[in-house]
């Protein structure tokens, strides 16, 4: 058997590509690569009867060649009685419009396009011509720009709707099934300029490591694979430690995780789930530091949006956000007062039995002497100093706040209820001894919710 063919049912049967019935659409660039790939499907169309589409994408990068490319598709795709769907994207356009680069853009322009086919058309597979060198090169980039273990990789065989049928095969492989089939493939000539990394490394690099190793495709297909079952493993770790801690990172756990030198793999993915974004090296080794410190309030910047930080007794990963500017806000009676997206406070005549709510929402409450208020009753944010007395000693605010350990995030959104004469009550404390509910014959109660916050507080209860 041939051996292009021999490697791409291996990749198809290996990695479970295909199925009975399924409809294909085939990313045609007019290449070697997707010609030689759409032409085996042809033939293993008959014998499992599935459906094939294309979809070609004119990147507007080429001027007339690109055209020419675009033509080609057409007219093979009509030759051999395949729909083919074509589409003009200007790509350095939107490249520049989003500070992008052109490759990125491209990409992503294009599986946008080849999704929104499928959807349309019910189409259950997605087929890239990537191949055996195609993955070399990106090994070897992503080894060159300084990646973990996830550059090593490469190039997976599948990734959700997507199957690359060629992954096994080599660029050799493929120009050498289109010529012995006698089918004709487009030559992009910007391939052939290496002031482009990856040019550089197929035209430059690769070759001087052929000298040394003619399989180096092979072999690094080979260090991709075993690089791919690791990284398996390493998900299943963190996963299994995501799931026990219920999404959270509890300090001494996670302070066990990143001080294992064999385990750093598995706290560096744990970083980028929770995160959600790719956290480098460097970044990565200053969370280690942090979080080994185990000191309270340190923290890392993963991106313009998120960091780490440690909170008392946890490792968090929040949004960067500006300090709330000082506010004083007037409480009505019997009217909900919103003092920001977070909280809400209810100011009720008399004693209230109020519930509480779920996990997500905390609500707090206070029952306060109405006559012993002087002036008009407010909720405003705390500042430096703020005090009262309260069972016959005075009460640091702040001091509350570091022993119930209460992130300073949290501590932002809680008000500080006032009036005339001073701190009344915050909510977690006591009210100030001066407006005790004791032998009241009027009283308030003061109810305060927050919405979604109650991750931040250890022990918000009066």
């Amino acid at each position: 058997m041939n051996k292009f063919i021999s490697n791409v049912f291996q990749a198809i049967n290996q990695y479970n590509m295909i199925s009975e019935n399924d409809s294909i659409l085939i990313a045609l660039s007019g290449g070697k690569d997707s010609v030689a790939l759409l032409l085996f499907l042809l033939h293993y169309r008959d014998e499992h009867n599935i459906k094939l589409f294309a979809a070609h994408v004119n990147h507007m990068i080429r001027g007339t060649e690109a055209d020419n490319d675009q033509q080609f598709c057409n007219s093979l795709c009509e030759k051999y009685n395949i729909p083919i769907f074509c589409k003009k994207i200007n790509v350095p356009e939107i490249a520049k419009q989003q500070s992008m680069s052109l490759e990125e853009t491209a990409r992503n322009l294009r599986y946008e396009f080849f999704e929104s086919i499928c959807k349309e058309y019910n189409i259950t597979k997605i087929a890239t011509a990537h191949t055996a060198s195609d993955n070399t090169e990106t090994v070897l980039y992503n080894i060159i720009r300084g990646s973990g273990t996830q550059g090593i990789c490469g190039i997976p065989p599948t990734r959700e709707n997507i199957i690359r049928p060629l992954i096994l095969c080599t660029k050799e492989q493929t120009e050498e099934y289109c010529i012995k089939n006698n089918i004709s493939f487009c030559i992009d000539k910007t391939n052939h300029d290496d002031i482009y990394d990856r040019n550089n490394i197929r035209l430059n690099i690769i070759p001087y490591m052929k000298k040394r190793n003619p399989s180096i495709d092979n072999a690094l297909s080979k260090l991709s694979y075993i690089a791919r079952c690791d990284r398996q493993l390493i998900s299943s770790l963190t996963d299994a430690f995501i799931e026990k801690n219920n999404g959270k990172m509890p300090l001494d756990e996670t302070v066990n995780l990143f001080s294992d030198e064999k385990m750093l793999s598995c706290a560096h993915e744990l970083l980028c789930k929770l995160s959600g974004i790719t956290v480098s090296y460097d970044i990565f080794m200053q969370c280690k530091s942090v979080i080994c410190s185990k000191k309270t309030g340190k923290k890392v910047k993963l991106s313009q949006e998120k960091q780490l930080i440690i909170n008392y007794d946890f490792v968090e990963i929040t949004d960067i956000s500006s300090p709330l500017p000082y506010y004083e806000m007037p409480l009505p009676f019997d009217k909900i007062t919103n003092i920001n997206e977070k909280v809400s406070i209810h100011v009720y005549k008399g004693k209230k039995s109020i519930n509480y709510k779920n996990i997500n929402n905390f609500t707090i409450k206070a029952t306060l002497n109405f006559d012993k208020i002087c002036g008009s009753l407010i909720a405003r944010k705390k500042i430096n100093g703020d005090s009262y007395i309260s069972g016959g000693i005075t009460r640091s605010i702040k001091k509350y706040f570091s022993d119930s350990k209460i992130s300073r995030q949290m501590r932002e959104y809680i008000p500080v209820i006032c009036d005339t004469e001073g701190a009344l009550w915050v909510p977690g404390m006591n009210p100030c001894d001066r407006v005790s509910e004791k032998n009241a014959k009027n009283t308030i109660t003061i109810v305060v919710e927050f919405e979604n916050e109650s991750r931040h507080c250890k022990s918000f209860t009066l």
